[in-house]
């Protein structure tokens, strides 16, 4: 007999007797090296053939299906989409890392098999039928509680106190509650001896204190910023001035015209919303913030630190904090004598007055000497007006004066300034009108049913199908016999006939079986 193999790693069978003097060559090669590839063997799928490959299969030499881990990877024919590699219907474990750029599927010639997604590794294994996944992903986590909380893998920050962040946090200074406030108000703190002391408005003596001349002045921050000497004043605070004494009007406008006359000389640019309630309100497009809570506002924050109410004031009091010996302290209204304190650099500037003023380096630009401004240069023109534009830009962009207001949604919906009713409820609709009686759904049917209504004296009704009527007011036709009636359009005989029952034949009467009785 010669030797055979196994049927699904293709391992060498020797047989007895055979093989003399030349066995270990076959156990090396065609065992031990075979068994070494089943367990850590690695083969690289880099040819495809119209987005497949079939692993090769050999007895006792190296072969791709026999190999633990397969890499599948572009090269020769590379995958133009999702890709198939074809196993052998045997049993056998395998690791699939897809390094291609469209999904892999391992599975066999008849069978079911395994997508492997792009950049993924999958530990699979084939039944000899199909092949199946070793482990189940996990694609939604459950629920967090606690400092994080979650709903599937959506996470949001939990409830947690300054201590709790103060235990997570590992370069904090300090202990005790967050602060917020970024000028604190200090109340009797030991500030030792500074390194640094900025001495802007300091009271006391100080008996060795000098100040130079002020030649350059500390850069500006606000409105209006600086570097040295040197201002500059961005879009953002002039575009956002409100525009005091405006009044609507019309006109051409002009190079002359100030900024304010310019806008007021728009026509058409009036657009009013519905007006707001809650935390902002609003009459027509003037919005006002409403009344609302620090917890509400705490809530509505998403970057806040800490809790409890809000601190409003430029210089909040802090309860004796323990400051150490800081790195840089402002020490405006420090009181003492300082007797080496010396000034060099000035860091805060005198308050500023005119179009442009100032508290410390904090620089206001009011509204009236923005939209004073007159439009030098201007000309009308056409086009559409950017965030890069300067205000001068844009006026001129004005063509028409012409106002689209934004796109509605919701009960009108609108496209530019063109309205349409939108979707809603009867509860809605009757929630807006003010004098609209009863409730329940709004009928639009030619023919509606209604359930018990006090109809009061209508002006008109007909009564066709109408049962348990009223006989003392308001009816009209023939009523039949069998409902009391005569069953007669009017009276029969001279004098008149009251059709009373039927009888026996009466003679001489118009119905010689109806009895009649003759009135006056």
């Amino acid at each position: 007999m010669t030797t055979t193999y196994t049927a699904v790693l293709k391992l060498a069978l020797p047989v007895t007797g055979e093989l003399s003097g030349t066995w270990g060559d076959t156990v090396n090669d065609n065992i031990t090296s075979m068994i070494e590839e089943a367990i850590a063997g690695l083969a690289t799928i880099n040819t495809w053939t119209t987005n497949s490959h079939t692993l090769t299969s050999a007895n006792g030499t190296t072969s791709e299906s026999r190999c633990a881990m397969l890499v599948a990877a572009t090269g020769g024919g590379a995958p133009t989409a999702a890709a198939t590699i074809i196993c052998p219907s045997a049993a056998k474990l395998y690791v699939l890392q897809n390094n291609t750029s469209f999904a892999v599927t391992l599975k066999t010639s008849a069978g079911t098999g395994i997508a492997v997604a792009v950049g993924d590794t999958a530990y699979l294994f084939c039944d000899g039928t199909n092949v199946n996944s070793c482990v189940t992903t996990v694609t939604t986590n459950a629920n967090l509680t606690g400092a994080v909380t979650s709903v599937g893998n959506a996470t949001s920050l939990g409830s947690f106190t300054s201590a709790q962040l103060l235990a997570a946090l590992t370069d904090e200074t300090g202990t005790g509650a967050n602060v917020f406030a970024t000028s604190p108000t200090l109340v009797t703190p030991a500030l030792g001896t500074p390194s640094a002391l900025v001495g802007t408005n300091i009271t006391g003596t100080a008996t060795a204190f000098t100040a130079s001349n002020v030649t350059t002045n500390a850069n500006l921050t606000g409105d209006i910023t600086s570097v040295g000497n040197a201002t500059t004043l961005t879009n953002a605070p002039v575009i956002a001035k409100v525009l005091t004494g405006y009044v609507s009007g019309a006109g051409t406008v002009a190079a002359t015209d100030s900024i304010l006359q310019a806008i007021q000389k728009l026509n058409g640019n009036t657009a009013a919303g519905v007006n707001l309630t809650g935390a902002v309100t609003s009459v027509g497009t003037a919005t006002s913030l409403g009344s609302f809570t620090s917890a509400q506002l705490l809530a509505a924050l998403t970057d806040e630190t800490g809790t409890g109410a809000n601190v409003f004031a430029t210089s909040p009091t802090l309860v004796t904090p323990a400051l150490g010996t800081p790195s840089a302290l402002v020490g405006t209204n420090i009181t003492g004598t300082a007797t080496a304190f010396t000034a060099s650099n000035v860091t805060t500037n005198a308050n500023l007055t005119g179009d442009v003023t100032s508290v410390g380096n904090a620089t206001t630009l009011t509204n009236a000497p923005v939209i004073a401004k007159v439009l030098t240069g201007y000309v009308s023109g056409a086009g559409t007006v950017a965030a890069t534009d300067s205000i001068l830009q844009a006026i001129q962009k004005l063509n028409g004066n012409d106002a689209t207001n934004a796109n509605l949604t919701g009960a009108v919906t609108s496209v530019g300034n063109a309205t349409s009713l939108g979707s809603f409820s009867s509860t809605d609709l009757r929630t807006a009108l003010t004098d609209e009686t009863g409730t329940g759904s709004a009928v639009f049917a030619t023919s509606p049913t209604l359930v018990t209504p006090a109809l009061g004296t209508p002006s008109a009704v007909v009564l066709t199908n109408a049962t348990g009527l009223v006989l003392t007011t308001g009816v009209t036709g023939i009523l039949p016999s069998a409902n009391g009636g005569t069953n007669q359009a009017t009276a029969i005989f001279a004098g008149g006939l009251i059709q009373v029952a039927k009888v026996a034949a009466l003679p001489g009467s118009p119905d010689a079986n109806t009895l009649y009785i003759v009135t006056p």
